[in-house]
């Protein structure tokens, strides 16, 4: 029985994309990941830069089942002194025999403006839509306080920051037509940690609640750097929301493995390990 349409198209694009990829490392050989690696997402320090960055992930099984999953993640930051605006996106589409089992959609732009050292106030506005979990489509605002609690300097490429705040949300359960809309306490926290100027961890965390419901969205991912502006990722997301129709589960998780491209610049890690391709107490390797 010849396979469906759907999944030779698939499996023919993995040839040119594989190919593309060789040319691209081909294409860079002057790169080494010692001393020419720029500095990843995540512990940045410096000065105002825009950069981006898009990630793929694609799981595909053939023969007794036929399922398909794509996952795409992207981020766009803007770090001018004092500022910090970061619009995060994912997009999920899994597929079980060429019918759509599973969507979702979920866009992120948090904005925060240095106040007085250490602390910062910030405006948040957040859309999720999930085909499946317990709350179909769920829009917040917000905004409020938070607090450098650890910043990158000298040896050290840890940054955490803290905040709070209030806001509103407007959402649809998975079981019901009509929006329902209340006011929200916030609270999240986001922690990075550069290894060296080829890897990072990154994790952050999002929490709305209010009388009637608790939402928790946590995202860990792990970075490392391939070439100049190549990566790869490992990426796992807990959901959780404790309101939830009968039949539905409270919690979701999204794990994938992503390979992306960044745009533009970041600004330049400090890491606590020193580059391997230079000596202790010697000059900086040029």
């Amino acid at each position: 029985m010849p396979a469906p349409r759907h999944r030779r198209c698939w499996q023919t694009a993995w040839v040119p994309a594989l190919l593309l990829f060789s040319l691209v490392a081909k294409a860079d050989p002057a790169f080494d990941p010692l001393t020419d690696a720029a500095a990843l997402d995540g512990a940045a320090v410096g000065s105002g830069t825009t950069s981006a960055d898009l990630s793929l992930g694609l799981l595909a099984s053939s023969g007794n089942t036929s399922n398909s999953s794509l996952t795409a993640r992207g981020s766009l930051q803007h770090r001018p002194p004092g500022r910090d605006n970061r619009l995060d996106a994912l997009f999920v589409d899994a597929r079980s025999r060429g019918e759509r089992s599973d969507r979702k959609i979920s866009l992120a732009d948090k904005l925060k403006l240095d106040i007085a050292d250490p602390y910062y106030a910030f405006g948040l506005a957040r859309y999720d839509h999930d085909a499946r979990g317990a709350v179909r489509t769920r829009v917040s605002l917000a905004t409020g306080l938070g607090w450098h609690a650890l910043k990158a300097q000298g040896a050290s490429s840890d940054t955490l920051d803290l905040d709070a705040g209030v806001g509103w949300s407007h959402g649809r359960d998975q079981d019901e037509d009509d929006f329902e809309g209340r006011s929200i306490g916030v609270a999240g926290a986001l922690y990075s940690h550069a290894f060296n100027a080829q890897s990072s961890f990154r994790q952050s965390l999002h929490s709305e609640f209010s009388s009637q419901d608790l939402f928790v969205a946590s995202v860990s991912t792990l970075r490392l750097k391939l070439a100049r502006q190549w990566f790869v990722s490992l990426d796992y997301e807990w959901r959780h929301n404790r309101r939830a129709p009968a039949g539905i589960e409270h919690s979701d998780q999204i794990r994938s493995a992503n390979i992306g491209y960044s745009f533009g610049h970041a600004p330049q890690n400090q890491s606590a390990e020193p580059m391997l391709s230079q000596p202790p107490g010697d000059a900086p390797v040029k």
